[in-house]
């Protein structure tokens, strides 16, 4: 294969995991009746689909290691959003006692 062959398959495979993370993601919105955002959506995929590629290619393009990565990188994307907007747009429940 020529490396741009294995450049596209892996970039193709951290694509599929975010695809895969994605899809996980909007089935468990609707379950809990949320609206979907395809923006939000397409915006993690392209994301976590370069975090798979970045990732893979620090493992000899490995495309096993591409389709992992780019799932667990749309789940870190997910993750850090939520962290981020919960804490500047929710309020906190923590109780602050003061003495």
């Amino acid at each position: 294969m020529t490396e741009l062959a294995i450049f596209m398959l892996t970039a193709s495979a951290g694509f599929a995991g975010g695809l895969i993370r994605g899809l996980v993601g909007v089935l468990k919105q609707m379950r809990a009746g949320r609206k979907f955002r395809p923006r939000y959506f397409l915006l993690t995929l392209v994301m976590s689909g370069l975090i798979g590629l970045i990732a893979a290619m620090f493992v000899e393009n490995d495309a096993r290691f591409a389709v992992l990565a780019g799932y667990v990188g749309g789940d870190f994307i997910e993750s850090l959003y939520k962290v981020r907007f919960r804490e500047k747009y929710r309020p906190s429940n923590r109780k602050v006692r003061i003495p």
